[in-house]
């Protein structure tokens, strides 16, 4: 006996198998709510024919099971000029089909969640756009098409674009890179979610333009960036080296400023030692920013706690490691486009440490990151030294504010010993202080 179950997001509805015993076409006759209008797909399956109500309402569904069951057999009972079953539909819009039944197989009913792809364009380079697709639990695979701005596909043809043209069939989160693209064009990508039975359920789209040709590749962690904005994988000495990468994605704040690409650490420190404020109380939003322990490395948002403790000083309140870390850019001058330097965050820090020190993620535990700290000097100092003597401050044991307030009196710091971590300290202790901007 075969089974097939056909899933629609959201739904719960019956399904009636019968076998054609002639031509073999396969049908699927789907109501979106109930009472509304009737439309026709095809299946994949191409030797059986589908036919199932839908309804959201759970009383409306207690009520449609025995009416279809009863449908069901009723309409196996009519027998045509032959001696065969015959199977009679009446979509409320369009014409009355009959088959010829060879067999009732079966009657299911089912119920699916959520199936849907999110997407997040993370960057681009003159042939390639970087996205991240995030499913639901329920959307078992997806396929990718991205559309050029010249080629216009209507809503209602988007599904069938997607499977004609895709480039790309995944399952799972993950960040993926479309490429054989024009420099400077503007692109829709566009998904297509599948539940597990191979049924698409939902599309999204999101906007995408390619670089200009100049850009040959996407930034990764470990790459060098130079101060005309430009980064490479393999130091090259004809440009000015200024920072390091160590991350490849930025906050949701940052993103919506233009800064998609990454974060960069600069290869020296802002200030050997100062306190992250003019006093031991210099709170500077009565406690709503606090980051707590849960959050400290998930807070990526230095850049907007530094213009917030900027925008908050006075002649006798002052934050002065954020004050370090801005100016920095008198000594070096940040790119166009980018954020200029500010504090790191918590969080920051924390991909600074598992990025550049290419540690095991899963290692995090509250505020404490790892104890390989050693690995991490090692790794780290590996790309700095390569700069050149004297261009670049190597890491050794220290301890460096973040832009991250724990409370009134105490703010993080980044803490490198003989394990990596974070603490709270009194914001009127001098600790280092290293700047990292967004671009």
């Amino acid at each position: 006996m075969r089974i097939l179950v056909v899933s629609v997001c959201k739904c719960s509805y019956f399904i009636l198998f019968t076998r054609k015993k002639q031509q073999k076409r396969t049908y699927l006759q789907r109501k979106n709510a109930f009472f509304e209008k009737w439309e026709e797909y095809k299946l994949y399956d191409n030797s059986l024919f589908c036919t199932f109500a839908v309804t959201n309402n759970e009383n409306m569904r207690k009520i449609l099971f025995p009416l279809f069951l009863v449908f069901s057999l009723a309409v196996m009972a009519q027998q045509g000029d032959d001696g065969g079953k015959r199977l009679i539909l009446h979509p409320k819009d369009g014409a009355q089909q009959v088959f010829d039944v060879k067999k009732v197989q079966n009657i299911q009913f089912a119920v699916v969640g959520d199936v849907a792809v999110s997407i997040s364009v993370e960057g681009s380079t003159g042939t390639t756009i970087s996205a991240t697709f995030t499913p639901t639990e329920d959307c078992a695979t997806y396929r990718v098409a991205c559309i050029p701005a010249s080629v216009t596909v209507p809503a209602d043809e988007l599904q069938d674009y997607i499977e004609a043209n895709y480039t790309m069939e995944k399952s799972g989160a993950g960040t993926f890179e479309i490429s054989g693209l024009e420099p400077e064009t503007q692109y829709t990508i566009a998904v297509s979610a599948s539940d597990r039975y191979g049924f698409v359920c939902s599309t999204a789209t999101a906007s995408a333009t390619t670089a200009d040709a100049s850009v040959i590749s996407m930034p990764k962690v470990g790459d060098y960036y130079y101060a005309d904005g430009t980064w490479s994988t393999d130091l090259n000495t004809q440009k000015t080296a200024i920072g390091i990468v160590f991350c490849t994605t930025t906050s949701a704040a940052d993103k919506a400023k233009g800064w998609n690409k990454g974060y960069v650490m600069a290869l020296k420190q802002a200030s050997v030692g100062a306190m992250w404020g003019s006093s031991q109380w210099s709170e500077y939003d009565a406690g709503d920013t606090y980051t707590t322990a849960a959050t400290s490395t998930t807070d990526m948002e230095g850049y907007s706690k530094t213009q917030h403790m900027l925008a908050k000083q006075t002649a006798t309140l002052t934050f002065n490691a954020a004050q370090a870390a801005v100016d920095y850019g008198n000594t070096v001058a940040a790119p166009d486009g980018t954020s200029g330097w500010f504090l790191p965050s918590s969080g920051q820090w924390t991909e600074i440490f598992v990025g550049l020190g290419q540690l095991d993620r899963s290692d995090i535990n509250g505020t404490s990151i790892s104890s390989k700290a050693a690995d991490f000097k090692e790794r780290v100092n590996t790309l700095l030294s390569a700069v050149g003597e004297g261009k670049a401050d190597l890491f050794g044991n220290g301890y460096f504010w973040s832009s991250s307030e724990v409370g009134m009196s105490t703010a993080y710091y980044a803490y490198i010993f003989y394990n990596l971590a974070f603490y709270g300290y009194y914001k009127d202790s001098e600790f280092a202080v290293r700047s990292v901007l967004a671009f």
